[in-house]
């Protein structure tokens, strides 16, 4: 789990959930949408498994899915749906 952080103009920031990644993403509250995100700038939220396993590891985000709840400002690992 990850603490969001309001930094500005509606702009959210955290690092990724994941224990694994070290990935700072910036986004904006009106991204957020239903909350399900994956961390890589190439990959849509919805994005399945095997389209997050196709992309090669690199420097842009670890590819896993996590949620972000806006009421507790928290961003949590899940799962893929």
């Amino acid at each position: 789990m990850s603490q969001i952080e309001e930094v500005h103009n509606g702009f959210l920031m955290f690092n990724c959930p994941h224990k694994e990644c070290e990935t700072i993403i910036l986004v904006h509250r009106t991204e957020v949408n239903c909350g399900i995100f994956r961390c890589h700038a190439l990959l849509q939220p919805h994005a399945t498994k095997e389209e997050c396993d196709k992309l090669a590891p690199d420097n842009y985000g670890c590819r896993q899915p996590f949620k972000i709840n806006i009421e507790e400002m928290k961003a949590i690992v899940c799962d893929y749906i």
